[in-house]
């Protein structure tokens, strides 16, 4: 069943919105549905006048990108690496100023992805891993069977062996 609204009804939604108030509270409050909404205010005559006109929901979301686009000009400036650098300069950079600036920023200005950062400071922390540790030990276990066969196993053979000393490796 299709109601119908009159000029002032829709002008008073029309308004409310232009002055800031979100559809989804004027959908609840007039129990309309939001394409007919945003139906009314294209065809707006003052919509149209108003389209320059900022909202101060606006304002506050244009200052704060404006502060935030400030910090990263000045960690650029202050940066002794560029966002050309390679990824472990950029990311000592960013663990050395991560108390001056939030990580967020620091990622933002390095172009650096956040998980990757927060991976590699909380899972590989100097290296300390799980699978570097076992590289660290079996690196030079691998080369010495390597080199005692006269260098003609393949990656089957050293795993066999291997497995026969008691290490706990996969094939490869």
């Amino acid at each position: 069943m299709k109601k119908i609204y009159s000029n002032e009804t829709k002008a008073e939604i029309i308004k409310k919105y232009l002055s800031g108030v979100k559809a989804i509270e004027l959908i609840k409050e007039y129990g309309i549905a939001r394409s007919t909404i945003y139906k009314w205010i294209k065809e707006s005559s003052d919509c149209q006048e108003q389209v320059h006109k900022i909202n101060m929901r606006d304002y506050f979301e244009l200052k704060r990108r404006c502060q935030q686009q400030e910090k990263i000009i000045e960690i650029l400036q202050n940066a002794p690496c560029t966002v050309s650098s390679s990824l472990q300069v950029r990311y000592d950079y960013i663990q050395s100023c991560s108390d001056k600036y939030s990580v967020n920023i620091l990622c933002k200005a390095m172009k650096v992805s956040k998980g990757s950062y927060y991976n590699r400071i909380f899972r590989n922390k100097n290296e300390n891993t799980i699978f570097e540790e076992k590289k660290r030990t079996l690196t030079p276990v691998i080369e010495e069977i390597f080199h005692s066969n006269n260098q003609i196993y393949g990656a089957s053979k050293v795993h066999a062996v291997l497995k026969d000393r008691g290490y706990k490796v996969g094939q490869q």
